[in-house]
């Protein structure tokens, strides 16, 4: 309930101290009308905002057939912000002498043989949970590549790319303060203050939970946290190749052998740094209930390919197109060590 539910003996209040309204019920959980939570925009959010910004440069020079240049550079910024639930207390208790509990709920407590109120209760009037992720990516290219002969070119390109990921949670209690706003008695001078006058010094707020929209918006910066979580992606690539065919050294029936061979360094490594907070398990009840590790790690890997192909006939009766093909490659990981994959084939058309 947005109000509040306090359980006391046989009987069930509002946290504002009026006998609790269950409404009618339906199934399944659900009742209509009464004082419980509305369905309605609690849980989730349908249209979650994602905006995304992208620069692409592309440049080339042609200095001869022998040498060409190719340049590439991107920049991509993606933001998706969206909203949870609100965040609920399960339940919170009170020391009777907590100004904001209802005298009604007290002397109940009291005649119960209580020294303390438990209060249910669904926080529609704080800030409501979410997540934002902003994403940027960065990438670049350089390419030259250019004819050996007639029958022959090369190509060989570096490439860089990085991937940072910034991931905000929005509107988590932290557990230790959100209990000092919790927890509230009267000064010498009658006002409501934060019990601990530790936390009165930090900026403590008293925070009243005792029915509908109580909480003070005064209170939410010392206990509200927006905690960081960073994670970035990185990826270095080096290939060489080589490819063409025979044709000036000889041909078969379907035409010149050709040929692809070449090789290719990759490196790549990761890391996830969640906040510290998030690794301290800082915060209330199930605002953020799995604790994250942080992570890191990275290989690479060398490898050397090649390719052929043999047209053995073409434009002929029965055989518009014969040909035999194969293909391997050899890659040497850090993590691993070697592997090795290959492949033959075979067309007729």
């Amino acid at each position: 309930s947005p109000a509040g539910i306090v359980y006391i003996g046989d009987q069930v209040y509002r946290a504002d101290g009026v006998p609790y309204d269950f409404g009618t019920y339906l199934a399944n959980g659900y009742a209509q009308d009464g004082d419980n939570s509305p369905v309605a925009g609690y849980i989730g959010d349908i249209f979650p905002k994602t905006e995304r910004h992208a620069v692409n440069l592309l440049t080339h020079y042609d200095f001869s057939d022998a040498f060409k240049v190719s340049l590439e550079g991107k920049f991509v910024q993606s933001t998706a912000s969206t909203l949870g639930s609100y965040s609920g207390s399960y339940p919170n208790s009170y020391q009777l002498d907590n100004p904001f509990v209802p005298t009604v709920l007290r002397d109940a407590a009291i005649a119960n043989g209580l020294t303390t109120v438990d209060v249910y209760r669904n926080n529609f009037d704080l800030p409501r949970r979410g997540e934002e992720d902003r994403r940027r990516t960065y990438r670049g290219v350089i390419d030259v590549t250019g004819r050996i002969s007639e029958h022959a070119t090369y190509d060989v390109y570096y490439t860089y790319g990085r991937t940072d990921v910034r991931q905000t949670k929005l509107n988590d209690r932290l557990s230790s303060r959100f209990l000092d706003a919790l927890d509230a008695i009267r000064d010498t001078s009658g006002q409501i203050v934060c019990r601990s006058a530790t936390a009165r010094a930090a900026g403590c707020v008293p925070l009243n939970s005792f029915g509908y929209d109580t909480a003070n918006p005064a209170s939410f910066n010392y206990f509200l946290s927006d905690p960081v979580s960073d994670v970035r992606l990185e990826q270095h690539v080096v290939n060489a190749s080589l490819s063409g065919d025979f044709g000036q050294v000889f041909e078969l029936p379907g035409g010149p052998v050709q040929f692809a061979v070449g090789g290719e360094y990759r490196s790549e490594a990761s890391r996830f740094r969640p906040a510290q907070a998030l690794i301290d398990n800082l915060f209330y009840q199930y605002d953020e209930y799995i604790i994250p590790t942080p992570s890191s790690g990275r290989f690479d890997v060398w490898e050397a390919f090649g390719e052929i192909n043999v047209p053995l006939l073409k434009d002929q009766p029965f055989a518009e197109l014969l040909s035999f093909g194969a293909a391997g490659r050899y890659s040497d990981y850090s993590t691993i060590g070697s592997t090795g994959t290959y492949t033959f084939n075979g067309i007729w058309s």
